[in-house]
């Protein structure tokens, strides 16, 4: 079962990368182990119409993959941390970058 967070943010690539690296720091068996995050990069054209879809306007994306199976239960605490970090207004998340949460 592949469970991919794509993550639409406000803040540049350099911002929301420097936030990553704040969170896996941090939280070093979540968001190290049991998910894994992409690079933090800058959103194409596509990515803006997606996000748009939503009411939102992103500068950057970046993706959280759940790693480790048994670790399902753990994704509602992963977005929380990734809420809380970037603000719950500044972040949009879409498993599977079809359905919002």
């Amino acid at each position: 079962m592949a469970i991919d967070l794509f993550c639409y943010v406000v803040q540049s690539e350099h911002d929301a990368q420097e936030i990553i690296s704040r969170l896996q720091a941090e939280h070093v068996d979540l968001l190290t182990k049991h998910f894994v995050f992409s690079q933090a990069g800058e959103i194409s054209s596509v990515g803006k119409e997606i996000a748009s879809e939503y009411g939102f306007s992103a500068v950057s994306r970046f993706m959280l993959s759940l790693n480790v199976k048994r670790e399902v239960a753990r994704t509602k605490e992963a977005e929380d941390i990734l809420k809380a970090a970037f603000g719950e207004d500044k972040i949009l998340i879409l498993w599977q970058n079809e359905t919002k949460h």
